[in-house]
């Protein structure tokens, strides 16, 4: 059975960081569609980087090439990740979670701002998802 991981945490946890340590799995991110040329643009509630990525891992969960899929996104709420979850897959559930916000907020790359940071942080910590394996990685086990 395919294997699909999805990392959550705050703007700057170490999502990309830990991914890149499975170097045979598809990495999916919306954040890779939020690109014009090489420069990032985030558009606040706009749908397109999430339904692109979710097309990116329906197609890999139907390609026998990809065992292990990895989302990498801030997936906070459950309803945020739910949607990458189709098909048979054995999901998993993991929680980046940073030293703290402001050590976040200085190593995030998208300008976000520190008090969404600081809200995404901490949300991250106080709601986990039940109906799925879940882990805390720590950013010293990243």
């Amino acid at each position: 059975m395919k294997k699909l991981t999805i990392l959550r945490g705050c703007p700057g946890a170490g999502k990309s960081r830990y991914a890149r340590d499975f170097p045979n799995a598809l990495v999916v991110s919306p954040d890779n569609y939020r690109y014009k040329g090489d420069r990032y643009v985030y558009v606040h509630n706009d749908p397109m980087p999430f339904e692109k990525a979710q097309e990116a891992v329906d197609k890999a969960i139907m390609d026998s090439a990809f065992q292990h899929i990895i989302v990498d996104s801030t997936n906070i709420n459950e309803k945020d990740f739910k949607p990458f979850i189709r098909g048979k897959v054995d999901v998993r559930v993991v929680t980046i979670v940073p030293e703290s916000a402001m050590v976040a907020y200085k190593r995030c790359l998208h300008g976000v701002p520190y008090s969404t940071v600081y809200r995404m942080y901490h949300e991250s910590l106080m709601q986990h998802p039940l109906n799925y394996e879940h882990e805390f990685k720590y950013w010293d086990e990243v």
